[in-house]
């Protein structure tokens, strides 16, 4: 496929995943109002009204609000219209951003392979109205700034991702290899300020000061809970793997501080990469998945942030046979086992018992961190030579 054909078969691809977000929205409207989303929708009244954002509301959702008072405000705008059209909207939102941020990204013809591996798990992140797929876009879009030396930029989109989830906040570690750090901390201050500051547009300095208070004591409670409650939502990652096969009952956070060593160790041992923009996006592509790997409150839906890595490490190169069975390893175990595709039984007696979805995703970020390290030597993809054309002609140069 030449690159007209690959530019059109990604706006057909946006096409596709538009629609696939309207169905999804559509869908959960029909049959039950989606939870996740009446929990957004009632966090803005809720804000507005000055009522507890964290306390539970079992007449009217099934679950607490988790996110921060940012963003209870900055959803009111979807939050105010009729439940059918807000959900579809959100849905596209989150489509479009993630679909935006790979084509920024990468090539016409990696892109549209990214895409394609990644499709399944947006798919699923949207049937759940879930941020997901905005918040990879946000961290992507923070590295593209990054690579446009517009750390102003960088710190805004990392600001959002983190009032929107927790762990974008990992993503500030891309200014490792922007020269002007001292300035990008002071920008991602001043956003992360501004963000925290704005919902007193419609609350109060004492009502917002305790929705603070609130989101830290239930983020608190999160972070000492059980990995994988009744029902199996949660997947824990590598804390969860440790604690099913080696029997260990150790807290989340020192697996956390290992793997972020390990995340970092390559940026450490081999500093001269750091001009390679293919050893960049392959630490992007690492820490995308080590955002959910380490993540004790990953969800299912979560793992289009993890196989969006997939994809970015699998399109960086060329590829062989022990490449492309990890990464069917990773379509099957993480996007077609949790479905409805597999039986029942399988499907919560062994895939979501055991948490499946984040194995293929350690071995991969095992394998990647490998590559990055210089342990294992590949064959950089042809394209790859496109991404810094790509990249010249979008800054002008």
């Amino acid at each position: 496929m030449n690159d007209r054909d690959a530019r059109r078969a990604v706006w057909v691809m946006l096409g596709v995943l538009l629609a696939a977000a309207a169905g999804a929205g559509l869908q959960g409207y029909a049959l039950h109002h989606d939870n996740n989303f009446l929990i957004f929708r009632n966090a803005f009244y809720n804000l507005v009204a000055g009522r507890d954002l964290y306390a539970a509301y079992p007449a009217v959702q099934a679950d607490r609000f988790k996110y921060s008072p940012t963003f209870a405000f900055l959803i009111g705008p979807i939050a105010v219209l009729p439940i059918a059209l807000g959900l579809v909207l959100w849905n596209a939102l989150n489509a479009a951003a993630l679909w935006a941020a790979i084509t920024r990204l990468l090539p016409p013809r990696a892109a549209l392979a990214a895409l394609m591996i990644i499709s399944l798990e947006l798919f699923g992140s949207v049937q759940r109205a879930q941020s997901n797929a905005l918040v990879t876009a946000l961290v992507i879009l923070a590295f593209l700034a990054f690579e446009a030396k517009r750390g102003a930029g960088a710190g805004a989109a990392i600001s959002l991702g983190t009032m929107i989830k927790i762990f974008p906040v990992a993503a500030a570690t891309l200014a490792i290899f922007h020269p002007r750090r001292a300035r990008f901390a002071l920008a991602l201050g001043l956003s992360l300020a501004a963000l925290i500051a704005l919902p007193l547009v419609v609350t109060t300095p004492e009502t917002l000061a305790a929705q603070y208070h609130s989101w830290r004591a239930i983020e608190q409670a999160d972070a000492l809970a059980g990995l994988v409650p009744d029902g199996g939502y949660l997947i824990g990652g590598v804390m969860q793997q440790l604690r099913l096969w080696a029997g260990v009952r150790w807290p989340n956070w020192p697996v956390q501080l290992a793997g972020t060593l390990i995340l970092l160790l390559p940026l450490v041992l081999r500093r001269a990469h750091w001009t390679d923009r293919r050893f960049r996006l392959r630490y992007l592509a690492s820490l995308l998945i080590y955002m959910v790997i380490f993540n004790h409150q990953a969800e299912s839906p979560s793992f289009v942030v993890a196989m969006t890595g997939v994809s970015i490490w699998y399109v960086l190169s060329r590829r062989g046979a022990v490449d492309n069975v990890l990464l069917a390893f990773a379509l099957l175990l993480v996007s077609i086992a949790p479905s409805s595709l597999t039986p029942h039984d399988i499907r919560v007696g062994m895939v979501l018992h055991y948490g499946v979805k984040s194995i293929p995703c350690i071995v991969i970020w095992l394998v990647l961190q490998t590559e990055m390290l210089g342990l294992r030597r590949v064959s950089e993809a042809a394209e790859v030579g496109q991404l810094d054309a790509a990249e010249r002609v979008a800054h002008g140069r």
